[in-house]
């Protein structure tokens, strides 16, 4: 991730020097297990304050058969306490990640192509990360796999910005959204 962080702030450089169109894909690899972060983002969080997921504890018996074996073969095995540490780690990944695109939007920002730079921020997926006794994607069958954040500035365009929108959107919107963006 500090590799592909570095190797696009030095595209920017050159990108934003040129007047024509251009695009840039930052694809860390994170936020995946084994959720390896730098201690100063693990120490945010106290995993004594981290609660469980709601659904921790569905015993997934009205489910289909798959999910229950998933869990009984790889996360019955950590206790509570991993839980939450797993939980941390997972979030101090998020953090560690976050810090990394704001070195991408420092880059931008230090150029005059800021305002009119459409950025999105988002996940391909999500984690479980605990609900229904799961982690990682796994079997996408809950809402943690498909609820993703996605963060979008774009100064010159974005009315209202700062506002909240909760309703689905598709990451397969995104490519037409583009295109009607650019024109």
């Amino acid at each position: 991730d500090e590799t592909t962080v570095a190797a696009a702030v030095d595209a920017l450089r050159s990108l934003t020097e040129q007047s024509s169109p251009w695009c840039l894909y930052v694809g860390a690899i994170g936020p995946h297990d084994p959720y390896l972060v730098p201690q100063k983002y693990l120490d945010l969080y106290d995993p004594d304050n981290i609660p469980l997921p709601a659904s921790y504890a569905d015993t997934l018996t009205d489910k289909p058969a798959v999910y229950r074996r998933m869990r009984s073969s790889l996360f019955d095995q950590l206790s509570e306490r991993e839980v939450r540490q797993a939980i941390r780690h997972f979030w101090a990944y998020c953090s560690y990640l976050d810090d990394l695109f704001g070195r991408v939007l420092d880059a931008l920002d230090s150029t005059d192509q800021k305002q009119n730079t459409l950025v999105l921020y988002c996940s391909d997926h999500g984690d479980y990360c605990g609900e229904h006794g799961l982690f990682t994607k796994g079997i996408p069958c809950f809402r943690g796999a498909y609820n993703v954040p996605a963060i979008i500035r774009w100064p010159e365009f974005v009315r209202d910005p700062g506002r909240r929108v909760n309703e689905l959107v598709s990451l397969a919107d995104l490519g037409p959204t583009f295109l009607q963006a650019a024109d």
